[in-house]
């Protein structure tokens, strides 16, 4: 799998893991589904937006999560469809400039400094944000935030009591442990996931790549 096809499934994966708070990764016949869209060039930020839309809808309306990724497929392919609509003919300079990566970034990470309480870590994510290199307008933008993501989590982590990161610690190898059926390399994967799950949720901080407008 490319790097460009992993960063594209784990965003879309990642945000739908958190939004239904359960689970930790896509079954093959979700990946497949993704796959496809990766394959049709439409934009992550695409299916993340309406993922976040159909959540909150079935939230406001006291519905439980759905337990799979095809439960949004005919929403997601109308948004696909009207993300076409939007982008054919010449595009003005304003969605030129909104499409470029570095504005990705820029105002995802306004969305992180807006939904900290803190101001260790506010200064964090400023911090991380003066850190990055000028963006190129074909670098892929999800590869960016994933590096990112890492990132973020890492100085949250040291943003923790050592009770708290213990804790959590603690809790990403449990839910590795349960997961004995899977290769070594995934239920690593799997805890990598908690922890940076966890971490995010005590700090009530999105991931950059689910903020992408």
């Amino acid at each position: 799998m490319s790097p460009e096809r992993q960063a594209y499934l784990s965003a879309i994966e990642r945000t739908f893991v958190t939004l239904r708070g359960r689970g930790f990764m896509l079954s093959p016949k979700e990946v497949a589904l993704v796959d496809r869209w990766f394959e049709a060039e439409v934009p992550a930020r695409v299916v993340i937006r309406t993922l976040q839309d159909g959540f909150a809808r079935r939230s406001q309306r006291r519905q439980p999560p759905p337990s799979t990724l095809t439960y949004f497929e005919s929403q997601i392919e109308v948004a696909i469809d009207d993300w076409h609509r939007k982008h054919t003919g010449a595009p003005t300079t304003s969605s030129i400039e909104e499409e470029t990566p570095g504005t990705q970034v820029s105002a995802a990470f306004d969305v992180l400094i807006a939904a900290s309480s803190s101001p260790q870590v506010e200064a964090l994510l400023n911090r991380l944000r003066s850190e990055i290199e000028p963006v190129d307008d074909d670098v892929d933008v999800y590869a960016l935030t994933t590096d990112l993501d890492e990132r973020i989590v890492a100085g949250l982590s040291d943003l923790l009591g050592d009770e708290e990161r213990s804790k959590m610690a603690q809790a990403s190898r449990q839910a590795g442990m349960s997961a004995s059926s899977m290769s070594a390399r995934a239920r690593a994967r799997l805890e990598a996931a908690e922890l940076a799950r966890a971490t995010r949720a005590h700090f009530q901080i999105p991931s950059l790549s689910e903020s992408l407008a």
